[in-house]
């Protein structure tokens, strides 16, 4: 889930820096009390979400590194369809 997270964290970040999203163009957004333009906000925010991206991907692998043998073999057993949803959630 975590891997999933970070993709999506990643992906929100792209599209939050190049004002890709449709609510980003020529307004501005109340930010700690005052008024700032989305291009100021976005260039702003967007290292929040590459950080966040960074750190979920981070958690995922040493979830993944950690694993003890017991739910190893657990996963292994399960059928694919099964062991995919495992790793999604």
């Amino acid at each position: 889930m975590s891997f999933f997270a970070g993709l999506a964290a990643l992906v929100l970040g792209t599209l939050i820096r190049f004002s890709a999203l449709p609510f980003l163009h020529g307004d501005t957004i109340l930010s700690a009390g005052s008024l700032v333009l989305t291009d100021q906000w976005a260039a702003f925010m967007s290292p929040f979400f590459y950080i966040g991206s960074t750190v979920f991907v981070a958690i995922g692998f040493i979830t993944l590194f950690t694993l003890s043998d017991a739910n190893r073999r657990y996963i292994a057993q399960l059928p694919r369809w099964q062991r995919f949803l495992i790793w999604l959630g």
